[in-house]
This record gives structure tokens, C-alpha cells and sequence, in this order.
């Protein structure tokens, strides 16, 4: 079976490293992680293939942050959400497949310190 995973990155002149925020990134690449094959996407087409809902255009996700509501669509559609450990993508494939990543916890999504009302329109949730 194949494993995609989608990864946001930031694209530099010689290279790709991991960005931070999977919903802000401005490109993504889906690597095949069997083969090693990457293709890289642009925001609106990733988050276009996501949308249309009939494949799922990715097996997991690899990003240290991802919006709440984000976070509950992806878990719902069964999609882990792994942590990077630094920005190099081929090493983190790596560590991912020997299981040395860990799933992003929904206590790691939003941690009740950071939530306030103000918060609100930034974390696409609603405060309680």
C-alpha cells in the first residue's frame, strides 16, 4: 500500500524545508513515502484536492501546527497529524517510517493557556 504524506513547506532557491503552520503555508509537497517521489502543490490546489472530498488526497499529515477545527476535520476523515522534529523533509520521511514521530495529541492543538475570547477568530474554534 502507499503512504502519501502531505507536508506544508517553504520553498527556498536549492531546497524545501518543513513549515510550521500547515493551514498558512503557501506550498505544500505530497511524497510517496514508499517510493521517496515528491510532488510539490501550491496552497489552492492542496487545499482544492481536499475540499473535493471524494479521495483522500493524502494518508497523514506531517506539521507541529494545525487549527482546531483543522485538527477535528483531519480525525474525522482519519488522517494522523504527525510532529516534525526539525524542518529537513527527507529525514523526518525517514524518522516517520521507523515510527520515531509522534501524533499530534488534541491536547497539543490548542492548550487551554492560549485560549481566550480573543482567540477565538484566530484558532477557527469557539470558546466555551
Amino acid at each position: 500500500m502507499t503512504m502519501k504524506i502531505c507536508i506544508a513547506i517553504t520553498p527556498t532557491e536549492h531546497n524545501a524545508e518543513i513549515y510550521p503552520d500547515f493551514f498558512n503555508a503557501r506550498a505544500y509537497c505530497i511524497c510517496n513515502a514508499n517510493t521517496g517521489s515528491k510532488v510539490f502543490y501550491s496552497r489552492s490546489d492542496i487545499l482544492h484536492s481536499f475540499a473535493m472530498g471524494t479521495n483522500k488526497p493524502f494518508d497523514a499529515i506531517l506539521t507541529s501546527g494545525v487549527k482546531p477545527m483543522a485538527y477535528n476535520i483531519l480525525r474525522t476523515q482519519k488522517i494522523p497529524v504527525y510532529v516534525p522534529r526539525g524542518t529537513n523533509i527527507d529525514e523526518n520521511l525517514h524518522m516517520l517510517l521507523q515510527n520515531k514521530l509522534k501524533p499530534l495529541r488534541k491536547e497539543d492543538v490548542l492548550a487551554p493557556s492560549v485560549c481566550e475570547s480573543a482567540a477565538c477568530s484566530t484558532c477557527s474554534t469557539s470558546c466555551n
